[in-house]
Order: C-alpha cells, then sequence, then structure tokens
C-alpha cells in the first residue's frame, strides 16, 4: 500500500472487494449505518450509470434529479463530453483485467494519474456535500480495490467479502430481476476460479490495508462481525448494533449501482445460521471443486 501522506479534508475511504452475489450491498448499508458514514455504492459505475445513462439512484430520484449525486457532479467540474472516456478508463483500471494491466505495466502514467485525480475529487466531493469522514464503496472489483490502495492519495481499508462455494452456487442460480443474469454451474465455476484468484492476488499487494470477512460469520454473528470492522478501521458501528440486536430497519441512503435490495428503501437484517442446499448432483460436484480451489488459494 502508497504510503502517500493523509488527507484531512478527504474521508476515509472503506473499499468492499469480493464476488458478485457476496453480500456487498447489504454489509455497505450496514456500514453506512456508522456514524459519520455513507454508502456510495458501487462506484466504479457511477460515471456509466449514474452521469452517463442517468439511473435512478436508491433514493427513488434520476441520478441528475438527486441532490447528492447532482451536487457531487458539479463540485467535481465533470463535462458531459469527457464523461464517456473516463468511463472507458475506469474500466480498463477497475474491472477484472485491470488487475493484470497494473501489475504488468499496461496503464501508463497520464492514465493512472488521471484516474487517481478522478476518485479523489468524486470521493472528495462526497464527504463535502454530506459532511461524511467515511465513504463505502461496494465496487468488488480487484483491479479497482488495487488502483486506489497503492496509488490514490486516500486512506484505503479494503474488506474482501467471501462466500462459501456453496452459498455462490446457490446465489448465481437466482434471478436478479435484470441486474445480472443467473450462471450455470460450468460458468460459475470459471468465473469463480477467475475472480478469487484475483482477489486473493490483489490481497497479497495491499498487505495490512485489508481485512478478510466470510458472508456466513456477517449473517451468523452480525455483532461479531461488526466488531472487527470497527477495530480494523476505526469506525463506529453502534447503531449498526443496535438496529440488528432490536430488528429495526436500516436506511439504504444514496446508491446507484448495486443488489435490486438498493431499491427497497429500508432493509432488515436478522442473524441466520443456515447454509444453502444445492439441488442438483452437478451443482454439488461443482461447487466441490470450488472449495478445493477456495484451499488452494487458502482464501
Amino acid at each position: 500500500m502508497n504510503s502517500a501522506p493523509d488527507q484531512p479534508n478527504l474521508p476515509v475511504l472503506i473499499y468492499i472487494m469480493g464476488t458478485a452475489r457476496s453480500g456487498s450491498t447489504i454489509l455497505e448499508i450496514l456500514l453506512a449505518s456508522g456514524k459519520d458514514a455513507i454508502g456510495a455504492g458501487e462506484l466504479s459505475e457511477l460515471i456509466r450509470d449514474g452521469f452517463i445513462e442517468d439511473r435512478r439512484c436508491s433514493c427513488g430520484e434520476l441520478t441528475s434529479k438527486c441532490e447528492l449525486w447532482r451536487g457531487v457532479k458539479e463540485r467535481v467540474g465533470l463535462a458531459d463530453y469527457e464523461l464517456e472516456n473516463l468511463n472507458r478508463q475506469h474500466r480498463r483500471i477497475d474491472w477484472h483485467l485491470g488487475l493484470a494491466r497494473q501489475m504488468l505495466g499496461g496503464i501508463n502514467r497520464h492514465e493512472m494519474a488521471v484516474y487517481n485525480d478522478t476518485n479523489q475529487r468524486i470521493i472528495g466531493a462526497i464527504g463535502e456535500m454530506t459532511g461524511c469522514d467515511f465513504v463505502i464503496d461496494s465496487s468488488k472489483y480487484a483491479g479497482r480495490a488495487l488502483a486506489l490502495g497503492q496509488a490514490c492519495p486516500l486512506r484505503v481499508y479494503v474488506i474482501c467479502l467471501t462466500r462459501s462455494p456453496a452459498g455462490l452456487m446457490a446465489a448465481f442460480q437466482k434471478p436478479n430481476r435484470g441486474e445480472q443474469l443467473p450462471k450455470s454451474p460450468l460458468k460459475t465455476l470459471f468465473y469463480y476460479l477467475v475472480v478469487s484468484s484475483l482477489l486473493r492476488l490483489a490481497g497479497r499487494q495491499l498487505r495490512n490495508q485489508i481485512m478478510y470477512l466470510r458472508y456466513e460469520e456477517l449473517i451468523k454473528d452480525p455483532i461479531g462481525a461488526l466488531t472487527r470492522i470497527e477495530k480494523f478501521c476505526g469506525m463506529e458501528l453502534t447503531v449498526a448494533k443496535k438496529n440488528i440486536a432490536r430488528q429495526l430497519p436500516f436506511d439504504v441512503g444514496h446508491i446507484v449501482t448495486g443488489n435490486r435490495i438498493r431499491k427497497m428503501g429500508q432493509v432488515s437484517f436478522a442473524a441466520e445460521s443456515s447454509d444453502p442446499s444445492l439441488t442438483s448432483t452437478s451443482q454439488r460436484a461443482i461447487a466441490s471443486l470450488m472449495g478445493a480451489w477456495k484451499s488452494i488459494l487458502r482464501f
């Protein structure tokens, strides 16, 4: 992790890294209830989904009408003509192959400087608009975690959220109502082999700025999991713990891109203990292969 000096006017970035269907949106909603914290959704997609396509924010307004995101765009000074280029640049750096490009020297200094400046201004503007000291980014991509962690002049804490192979297999079989298509067992296997390897590689580069959290730990012992996060990054999550203990709902906030639960306005969270049961022999066999790969990675 780059040891660039802290920027006192910039919020701390809490970055959730993991696979799709790992539970990142619910973790973000829990963390966003913390003191002086805001959940910003998947910021890797903000330029495309928010500023180019003008999708609806979880508050119910179009991004262009949402007070937060309209103000962020104005403060950052993003002109419409430069959005497509910035979006392509973010995809080259953030997305799965972006990790390899960074490590193999495929991103030039100018491109990385523009990327860093854009992200610094966006995250800084979110802090200015909300007065929050912590911004949660649930983009999940390993490439983005590495880019922000090593080069961007921010204090970045990465939470790598992992999920059991059986849980991922079951989750990928469910339709996500236009957000993400279901994956066959074989596609799930290929996706897991590639993405889990990238996550592990990024984690080795980030070293002391990353903690690992299992989704199963979060849903079985959410208060214990939140206590670990408090110790890791200095957040105060008292409200989240009280809401869980009292079974009170959580406000979703301002999320442009993420799981469909972001559209619910409020989300209730209850601790669970049951693991999903896979119905077909092929699902169980492939989940077993995924588990073997997870053991090899020591993930």
